[in-house]
């Protein structure tokens, strides 16, 4: 049944939690706040592979600096192209981002890195609010929200975590970069799934796809 005008459409959080998009959905939240708690580890890794501190701090403030520019285009760009394509977009620039991050020793690949990772790292705090309502609704999107945030805080913790632990057993922080384009590239197929599944449930109820 189609929901009014003013209504609030979408599913209960009972009724998300007996789908597959939902758990998707959490995976995913976890994946791209662990991918950031990773990126937070940058200084540590950037000195263990052989540049000064001094040089690391400066990367750190350029990425912080083009992190705040962003931020607004990140924003600007779900304003202007459809959830899909800019989900997609920001993955991408995360790949990128990490295979760039894999071959920091040289200086252009650490350069676009920074620029890179500045443009996606929004990615936390902007995409999965907007993930969430689409996906989900808002009939009961407090209450979804609220396990979504919940993974995003845990997510975070365990990247920073994980990467002292690879560089307690392995002697680098090498590894780290490849594990995370593999979960970005989950991520975006996962998104892709659960926007796809999203569809079909509105155009069931008769609401607009």
């Amino acid at each position: 049944q189609g929901g009014k005008q003013g209504e609030s459409t979408g599913l209960t959080l009972k009724q998300a939690r007996s789908t597959p998009a939902f758990y998707v959905l959490l995976f995913i939240t976890f994946s791209v706040t662990f991918v950031t708690g990773a990126a937070l580890q940058l200084s540590a890794y950037l000195t263990d592979i052989g540049y000064t501190p001094a040089a690391a701090a400066t990367a750190i403030a350029v990425n912080s600096v083009v992190s705040l520019v962003g931020k607004v285009l990140l924003g600007f760009s779900f304003d202007k192209l459809k959830l899909k394509t800019s989900s997609a977009l920001v993955f991408v620039t995360g790949i990128v981002t990490f295979l760039c991050f894999t071959f920091a020793r040289n200086i252009v690949a650490l350069g676009v890195a920074l620029v890179l990772w500045g443009f996606a790292s929004g990615v936390t705090s902007i995409m999965t609010p907007l993930w969430t309502s689409t996906i989900f609704g808002t009939k009961d999107y407090g209450s979804i929200y609220g396990w979504v945030l919940s993974v995003n805080r845990f997510g975070g913790i365990v990247g920073t975590y994980l990467v002292s632990l690879l560089f307690d057993l392995t002697g680098s922080n090498d590894l780290i970069w490849p594990i995370c384009v593999v979960v970005m590239l989950l991520s975006m197929i996962g998104i892709f799934y659960c926007l796809n599944a999203s569809r079909k449930w509105r155009q069931a109820e008769g609401e607009p796809a």
